[in-house]
């Protein structure tokens, strides 16, 4: 079988990532773009499979290309997540919006009212959601910029590769495991 030229690897790299959810081929996408631990030891070329507009596709592909694709893909997967904090972001500046709209035509003595909360816990949620959602933003900010830059899935504080099953789970880590014990996530 001839092996896969970089518009094939392209389109299925676009195909998969086309969901919210990780992305099938962002598994391997990630080991690529991080260099798993075994990529110093990894062949000039590998068995890929893939499925490209619905079938099932199997070559063989240079590590260089494939890096390439797995690090558009992984990009692609954090634009979209980046695109989401932004939408989240949006709709909770509408919700203070309507809080304080709301406030304003209030009687006043909100902390008496039967009917539910009061305003202060209201802006209290929003402002909460509001700053873990800035914070993720700015985390999926870096993993890009990391992306760019090369550094991607490596650890910031201790510099060793992060697992690929970790970045599938969080890709935005900056961390490994052992960093993280000791950071945070």
């Amino acid at each position: 079988m001839p092996p896969l030229t970089r518009r094939e690897l392209l389109k299925a790299g676009a195909a998969t990532a086309g969901s919210v959810a990780a992305p099938a081929f962002a598994q391997g996408a990630v080991a690529a773009v991080a260099g798993a631990p075994d990529a110093a030891r990894a062949p000039v070329t590998r068995r890929v499979s893939m499925e490209v507009n619905g079938t099932r596709v199997e070559r063989e592909v240079d590590d260089e290309s494939l890096r390439a694709v797995a690090g558009r893909v992984v990009k692609n997967y954090l634009t979209r997540e980046r695109d989401d904090v932004l939408r989240t972001l949006a709709g909770l500046e509408r919700s203070f919006a309507d809080i304080v709209a709301a406030a304003e035509t209030a009687n006043g003595d909100d902390e008496h009212d039967v009917e539910g909360e009061t305003v202060a816990v209201s802006r209290a949620q929003v402002d909460a959601l509001t700053l873990a959602s800035r914070r993720q933003l700015a985390a999926v900010d870096a993993a890009l910029a990391r992306v760019d830059d090369g550094s991607y899935g490596t650890c910031l504080g201790c510099g060793a590769a992060i697992l690929p099953a970790r970045l599938e789970a969080r890709p935005a880590t900056p961390w490994c495991l052992t960093c993280a014990a000791t950071r945070g996530p």
